[in-house]
């Protein structure tokens, strides 16, 4: 016999913790489902342990440049076992502050350590950690299994070996060389991380530009500030095959427009991009149906095509950035699914207002409309950009786009 609940939830992140205790506050009985580690990927893998390493870097980048304030130091001897186990303290205390908001503060939670597969719309079996599989059923059932790394078909990579930003996360030691095949927001925050850190850098980018769906402009401005730091860029480049020499060395081989380049270091970092962790749910049994990329389609208020089933957060596709998407994820939770917890009808989903944000010491914000995108016909607007002076070490720029008739079509793209 299977056990009811009026909600299940598949994935305790930040779309899926703030839901579950909206609705077990309203009165709502809630069975939370988690495969891994209760918080997610953000305080497990993703924002938290990141920012946390960030501060790390950061504190030996400002001793490296001190000299430049008129302040004399040492360098810096970065001690990557200690940064690590620091980041793993701040980590720990998250998660158990998740732990005890889901289970010892509210009894209408109960929190399953497990896999769940669909065995029906609103059903779902749940193979436990520990112990018997159990079969659950609820009229509502919410997905928020997020995304994993996604891993390109390059020849010799599984021979080879590579590091995803989990791995990277936990290494104790100091990369020499550190090459890193992907010029988006993860590559790019990882890329200065470790450059402070210490290490040679090398970012591969397959685009003509780091951050492709960025403006061309805020893209130049932020690779020269990371240039300054001496992080090295080879864009336009398609990697193709890796190799490992008898050292440890490895080699990537790209294709660029002057040729083909041969690209050594000593680790390689795949941060090409994410893809959504829908294809181990059986959804088929559901009858919920996902994308070409295999995300979950949802209309504005986040409901699949199977009614009572939604998808929160990066399984369901949006906005690709790491700020944006967490703002995203845990407003549209607290603000839709709250109200539905009441009873009430769920708004529309956030998604318009914040284009992308994104940064461990740069920061690239943005709302509305950018340069590159095309305004309706009939509206008037001027472009206009402002290049900061130096603040410390890092440099700017602003720009913003004026005198349009809706206020949905300004933007403001502050780069620093």
């Amino acid at each position: 016999m299977p056990d009811s609940y009026d909600v299940v939830i598949i994935g305790s992140g930040q779309a899926g913790n703030p839901l579950a205790t909206a609705l077990a506050d309203a009165g709502r009985s809630v069975a939370l489902i988690e495969e891994y580690l209760l918080g997610g990927s953000c305080i497990n893998y993703g924002c938290s342990p990141v920012k946390t390493m960030l501060a790390s870097a950061e504190r030996a980048h400002q001793v490296r440049t001190a000299a430049g304030f008129g302040v004399q130091a040492n360098a810096p001897r970065v001690d990557m076992a200690a940064v690590v186990v620091r980041k793993n303290e701040v980590i720990g205390a998250m998660r158990e502050g998740v732990r005890s908001n889901l289970t010892q503060e509210r009894p209408g939670i109960t929190v399953l350590a497990g896999r769940a597969v669909f065995t029906g719309p609103h059903s779902v079996r749940v193979a436990m950690e520990s112990g018997p599989e159990k079969e659950l059923t609820a009229p509502l059932i919410f997905i928020n299994t997020g995304t994993r790394a996604a891993i390109p078909e390059v020849e010799g990579l599984a021979e080879t070996g590579f590091l995803t930003t989990t791995e990277l996360l936990d290494l104790t030691e100091l990369p020499e060389h550190l090459l890193i095949l992907g010029g988006g927001y993860i590559g790019l925050e990882f890329g200065q991380m470790y450059r402070r850190f210490g290490s040679r850098v090398t970012i591969i980018e397959s685009g003509n530009q780091i951050l492709e769906h960025e403006d061309e402009d805020v893209c130049t401005a932020l690779q020269e500030l990371l240039e300054a730091e001496g992080v090295e860029f080879v864009v336009g480049a398609e990697a193709y095959r890796t190799t490992k020499g008898a050292g440890g060395q490895i080699t990537v081989t790209a294709r660029t427009r002057s040729g083909e380049r041969r690209l050594s270091g000593t680790h390689l970092l795949i941060a090409t991009g994410r893809t959504p962790n829908s294809d181990k749910l059986n959804l088929a049994a559901a009858g919920v149906r996902v994308d070409e990329k295999g995300y979950i389609k949802v209309n504005s208020r986040l409901q699949t095509n199977v009614r009572g089933v939604y998808a929160l957060g990066d399984v369901h596709g949006g906005p690709s950035s790491p700020i944006s998407a967490t703002t995203t994820t845990a407003l549209s939770a607290m603000r839709c699914w709250g109200q539905i917890a009441l009873g009430q009808a769920a708004p529309p989903a956030l998604h318009r207002l914040h284009r992308s944000a994104a940064g461990p010491h740069w920061l690239i914000g943005g709302a509305g409309a950018g340069t590159a995108d095309r305004l309706p016909r009939g509206r008037h607007a001027g472009f206009y950009h402002w290049a900061g002076p130096r603040n410390g070490p890092s440099g700017g720029l602003f720009q913003g786009l004026g005198r349009c008739e809706r206020p949905d079509n300004w933007g403001r793209h502050p780069v620093r």
